[in-house]
């Protein structure tokens, strides 16, 4: 069961409080038609939502698209490495080595601080 900052329990529904100068107030979710639990959060600019059977997801309200979650990130991250070693490959079998456009690309990425360590 989720716990206040005062050490008091909340129910399991979702649900936030909002600081105010009064001290903290609840902030009940917004259901949707489709049972869909919305907090927003005014100081992050997104929405937590919690679907049914879905895990909690942030959202851009602006956008109306989920943040990716960690793991979403770390998936992405791996494919497009695998892309650039996809590509260096290719490179090199065209210039039989690895082409002064690659190094240059390399030494852009890691910045000044590559030369001095």
């Amino acid at each position: 069961m989720p716990v206040r900052p005062a050490g008091e329990h909340l129910p399991a529904r979702l649900e936030g409080e909002r600081l105010t100068p009064a001290g903290y107030v609840r902030q009940p979710a917004l259901t949707a038609l489709d049972g869909t639990l919305t907090l927003r959060s005014e100081t992050l600019g997104l929405e937590l939502r919690a679907a049914p059977g879905c895990e909690l997801r942030f959202r851009d309200p602006a956008t109306g698209s989920d943040l990716r979650s960690h793991d979403e990130e770390a998936e992405g991250r791996l494919a497009a490495e695998a892309r650039v070693a996809e590509l260096e490959e290719m490179l090199r079998e065209r210039s039989g080595s690895r082409p002064a456009l690659v190094e240059e690309a390399g030494s852009r990425l890691d910045g000044p601080n590559r030369a001095a360590g």
